[in-house]
């Protein structure tokens, strides 16, 4: 991945440890017009905050790690 998301849309980082969440999140957003980027893990979206600019982070507050 590079060091930066460039694209027209808003973009939405989704963080949660179920991963049928992750894919329903992605999909529902990715319906309504956004960029999404997903993490499992909280290693995961630590690398993927430093590296793009996310418009929006949801995030499960009882995430492992």
């Amino acid at each position: 991945m590079t060091s930066t998301y460039s694209t027209s849309k808003r973009l939405v980082l989704c963080i949660d440890h179920d991963d049928v969440i992750l894919r329903y999140e992605k999909a529902l957003l990715e319906r309504s017009g956004y960029a999404v980027l997903t993490a499992a893990s909280a290693q995961q979206w630590l690398r993927l905050v430093t590296m793009c600019k996310c418009d929006v982070v949801l995030l499960d507050y009882e995430i492992p790690g």
